[in-house]
């Protein structure tokens, strides 16, 4: 109706600010959604819906990207935490992963932040080596049961078009945050200490 009416940047100026505007509020209502996922859909679906209609699509992906695999990290950390128990040990696992990945722990952040400010020696897996083994058929098992529940997920929040590519960046979330200590893991395995 406006087309070809002078101000015409300055509308979509405004239009752009106010849809900014309109997602800073819908944010709180996004991560009450995403954390109440596991016993209803209905909320996420429709902040979904509202964040498609201001064509921001990005900001609500990103957030539910990062909040999905939060179980699988966890269960990551968590073998660290049993399979060493000293303060010094259980820290290492940690010590090489970006604080800024760790942002899915929330009031824990803390917590390892405090960990990291000591520097721990490389873990010594030894025996724990072969629970660590026999631990990690368990966690694919907690990644894969995470990615098959969210092809059903994804397709219903976000349509079957951008299902796919929903599940690949969760699965890529997955890792991210423990890629250093996943390596750590790996390499006192096969280190002679390890052995």
């Amino acid at each position: 109706a406006l087309r070809g009416m002078p101000g015409r940047t300055d509308r979509t100026d405004a239009i752009g600010r106010i849809r900014g505007q309109i997602e800073v509020l819908l944010k709180p209502q996004l991560l009450h959604a995403l954390q109440r996922m596991d016993t209803r859909l209905g909320p996420l679906q429709k902040v979904a819906g509202m964040y498609a209609r201001l064509g921001k699509m990005d900001g609500l992906t990103e957030e539910y990207v990062k909040q999905r695999p939060g179980g699988v990290h966890r269960a990551w950390f968590d073998w660290a935490q049993q399979a060493t128990p000293s303060f010094a040990s259980r820290k290492t696992a940690v010590a090489e992963t970006n604080p800024e990945d760790l942002d899915w722990l929330g009031e824990e952040k803390e917590m390892v932040e405090e960990m990291r400010a000591e520097v721990a020696p490389p873990p010594q897996l030894g025996s724990e080596g072969s629970d660590f083994i026999s631990w990690l058929p368990e966690w694919y098992e907690k990644v894969l049961t995470l990615l098959s529940e969210e092809r059903r997920r994804s397709a219903a929040v976000f349509g079957t078009d951008l299902a796919p590519e929903i599940v690949a960046r969760v699965l890529g979330e997955c890792f991210r945050p423990i890629l250093p200590s996943f390596k750590t893991r790996l390499a006192a395995l096969h280190s002679p200490e390890g052995a």
